[in-house]
Order: structure tokens, then sequence, then C-alpha cells
């Protein structure tokens, strides 16, 4: 009796003690589980803060880019603002004069010619200037030739580069040009403004581009030769990679890309 006890007592024990040794694997188990989950909360804990900070970066930067897109837009518009006010004199290309300077150019000339008129008549003349009743004969379309005084700059309007106070038949020639092809005078300094307002619009749609694209690239994650072989990212300068199936494989055992060096047709003999 004794000893079939000791046998049940002994064999309960290792019972029990086995079971204490799994407790204890299984308390060890958790307890590397549960450091494995603190480091992955830890990991996307900083992943987080990182997001945070690279988000508030991108929203400083997407501000800044709004804030440079809203001023080269203002100048756009106040660059288009100007078609209206087109430029008849072709001495400083692409600047806009108001219309008013034309309106006081034929004022002047009908004062001038009123003076000239009084002046002839009295048998003097002003300096610089002819009498009307020796002109020839014009078109009513073209408005009385002006001489400049020496020394007075040229009327507004009446450009055609340096010294063109100094030869006004550049200006007689292209009214008759416009009289005679049926467009009025000034049409040609309208087109090549329309083709500056043009050349700056592209302008900034390229500049505008470039910061888009700039600040698009810039939120990219950087590739690694690993991410490229397995199609993820940008190819960032490293070694290419090829194909695993391919890779060390001379050009001429490849099926898909033959040798260059290779003949396409038989030789001929002879």
């Amino acid at each position: 009796m004794i000893a079939q006890a000791q046998e049940r007592f002994n064999a309960e024990l290792h019972e029990r003690t086995q079971a204490l040794e799994r407790a204890r694997q299984e308390a060890g188990n958790l307890s590397s589980q549960l450091q494995r989950t603190e480091t992955a909360l830890q990991t996307e804990r900083e992943a987080g803060e990182a997001a945070r900070s690279d988000l508030a970066r991108s929203t400083t930067e997407l501000a800044q880019l709004e804030e440079r897109i809203a001023g080269l837009t203002a100048r756009l518009a106040e660059h288009q603002s100007q078609r209206g006010h087109w430029s008849r004199s072709t001495s400083t290309p692409g600047r806009p004069l108001s219309t008013t300077a034309t309106r006081s150019k034929t004022s002047a000339s009908r004062s001038n010619a009123g003076t000239s008129t009084s002046a002839g008549t009295a048998g003097r003349t002003a300096p610089g200037q002819r009498s009307v009743d020796r002109q020839k004969p014009r078109p009513d379309a073209v408005q009385p030739r002006e001489r400049p005084v020496a020394g007075t700059p040229h009327p507004a309007g009446k450009g055609g580069g340096a010294g063109a106070q100094d030869r006004p038949h550049a200006t007689r020639r292209a009214r008759y040009i416009a009289r005679d092809s049926g467009r009025t005078p000034g049409v040609a300094d309208a087109l090549r403004n329309e083709v500056r307002n043009v050349h700056f619009g592209n302008q900034m749609l390229v500049e505008l581009t470039t910061l888009t694209t700039k600040n698009l690239f810039a939120r990219l994650p950087a590739a690694t030769p690993a991410s490229n072989a397995a199609g993820e990212g940008f190819y960032d300068g490293g070694p290419p990679t090829l194909n695993p199936a391919v890779a060390g494989v001379p050009d001429a055992a490849r099926p898909d890309r033959p040798s260059r060096y290779r003949s396409r047709r038989p030789p001929t003999g002879g």
C-alpha cells in the first residue's frame, strides 16, 4: 500500500512539474510577445511623430507655394490688364502707352496746323514747320505731317527707334501702308504686344509647373535598388537592377535580346 501510494504521489508530482514547466514557457512566450508588441508600438509612435512633422512641413511648403502662385497670378493679371493700352511706338518695345497720348498728339497736330496756317497768311512760319499752302494735297485718312523742332522730344505715338524725330517719313510710310492694306495704324504693334503677352504667360506657366513638380517629387519616398527592382519608388542613381532570370546571361543567349553583332542574313559564298 505504501509503495503504491508513493508511486501515485511521484506520478502526480511529475505531472504537476511538467504543467509548471509548460506554464513557465507560456509566460516566457507571452513576455516576448509583449516586448515585441511594445517595440512595434514604439515604432508606430515614432512613425506617427515623423509623419506629423512631415505633414507640418508640407503644409508650410504648400502655404509658401500658394503665396508664390498668388503673386505670380497677380503679376500675370496685371500684365494682361495692360493689353488694351498698346503702344503705337516702336522706340520702346513692349512699353504700353495710354491712349490719351495719341489723342494729345492729334490735338497738337491740329493746333500746329492752325498755327502754321495763320503764320503762312502773315508770310512767316514757325521754326521747323512749313506753310500749309505749300503742302501737297493728301488723302483725308492721312494727317498733315509736322516737323519737330530741333532739340525737342518727339511727340508720343510717332516713334520708330532712335533718331525717329529726324526721319518722320517712316511714320508717313507706315500710315500709307496701313491705309492701303485696310488696317488701322498700330496693328503691328498690337500683334507684337499680343505675342509678348503670350510669351509672358508661357513663362509663368513653366515656372508654376516647375514649382509644382519640385514640390511633388520632394514628397516621394527615397528609392533603393531593392524597391526599384520590386517596382516601388523611382530609380535614385544606384546600380541598375536586372531581371534575376536574365542577370549575368550574355546578350547572345537571351531570346528576347539577340546580339547586335549577329548577322541578319547568312554569309554568301564567293
